[in-house]
Formats: C-alpha cells, sequence, structure tokens
C-alpha cells in the first residue's frame, strides 16, 4: 500500500514537470498526484510555468494545499490561482498584487483581498479587478470609487447567533466537558454574548 505523499516532496507540486504516466516516484512516503486535463495541458503548453504558478482551492489535498502555501511564503512560486481558501487569515508577505477575477460582492471583502498584498507596514496594498461581464465592470468602477472615498460598508455583529452558541456548546462537551457556570461566564465576556440569559 502507498503511504501518502509527503508534504515536502516534489511529488506534490501540482504545477511539477509531467512525469511519463507509467513514471512513479518512488522516494520513500511519496506517491505521484494525478493532474487534471486543465494543469496538464497548462505544463504541455509552458513547461517553463512548472513549480512557478500553481492552484490552491478548498478541495484540493491538504498536503496540495500547504506546498502551494509554504510556496508563496518562500517566494518560489510567482502566480497562485486561488479561490476565497487563502481568506482565511494567511499572510504572505511576498505578494505584490491580487487580481479579483470576478465581483468581489463588497468594498470591505474587496479591501480585504487586497490588504493580501504589501502585508507589512509601509507597503502598499494592490489590487486589480478583472470584470468577467460589462455589470461588473460597472460594480468595479462603483467599487474604486467607494474605496477611494472610504465608503465601506458596516458590518453588523450579529446578537446572541444561537446556531454559534450551539456549535461551541458541541465542541465544549466532545472536548471533555465543562462547568455550566463557569462557562456561562465565559460566554458574557464575548459582544455577541453580553446579554445571553440563563
Amino acid at each position: 500500500m502507498t503511504e501518502p505523499a509527503h508534504s515536502d516532496d516534489p511529488a506534490c507540486d501540482p504545477c511539477a514537470a509531467p512525469a511519463p504516466s507509467d513514471e512513479r516516484v518512488r522516494a520513500p512516503r511519496s506517491r505521484r498526484i494525478p493532474r487534471s486535463r486543465a494543469q496538464q495541458a497548462r505544463v504541455d503548453a509552458r513547461p517553463e510555468w512548472a513549480g512557478v504558478i500553481a492552484l490552491h482551492h478548498g478541495s484540493l489535498n491538504q498536503q496540495v494545499r500547504e506546498w502551494v502555501e509554504r510556496g508563496l511564503k518562500n517566494g518560489l512560486l510567482k502566480v497562485v490561482v486561488c479561490t476565497t481558501s487563502l481568506d482565511l487569515g494567511v499572510d504572505f508577505l511576498l505578494v505584490e498584487r491580487v487580481f479579483q477575477i470576478g465581483s468581489p460582492k463588497g468594498v470591505a471583502r474587496l479591501m480585504q483581498r487586497a490588504g493580501r498584498s504589501g502585508h507589512a507596514p509601509g507597503l502598499p496594498s494592490r489590487v486589480t479587478i478583472v470584470p468577467t461581464h460589462a455589470l461588473e465592470l460597472i460594480e468595479a468602477a462603483a467599487a474604486r470609487e467607494a474605496v477611494d472615498k472610504r465608503q465601506i460598508e458596516s458590518r453588523d455583529t450579529p446578537q446572541k447567533p444561537f446556531d454559534v452558541l450551539v456549535q461551541q456548546l458541541v465542541t465544549v462537551v466532545i472536548g471533555g466537558g465543562f462547568d455550566a457556570l463557569k462557562l456561562y461566564d465565559e460566554l458574557l465576556q464575548t459582544y455577541a454574548y453580553r446579554d445571553l440569559t440563563q
């Protein structure tokens, strides 16, 4: 039985130069990860992009995502095409520009994504919106104007969101139990549950 690919292994590189279809990486704890037709077509068309451009998506194997994140952090990757899978608080100092394909669906969201570039004090954040149709072109222009004027939509904090509370309670129970009064006092320390009654 083949073990999962080791995350430092070039076999995890979704953009590495293609190996013949019958060749397998024989290093310990590794295996060749099959590419999609689109990935293979890109590598065939632009072999010089292998190891320089990569994909990041929540549906990809965790080891592949981690390889891409390390490649971004250490500057090996020059381009990463991603979904919101990289919006989860991951900071990459070497990102120079973010390309927002399609609508950002909000000024605050656009600014948050722009902040992924130049992510250090004194460095500018750069974002380019690439509309996919005419209405998004209008939206992009409006978003740019709103950013320039600092007209950012407000975000309301939900009060006592019980779905979140239930998730937290289940996590605490599974984690070994709790003291009800201590947990209640802890919940009262949060803004959203400050008025929670027993």
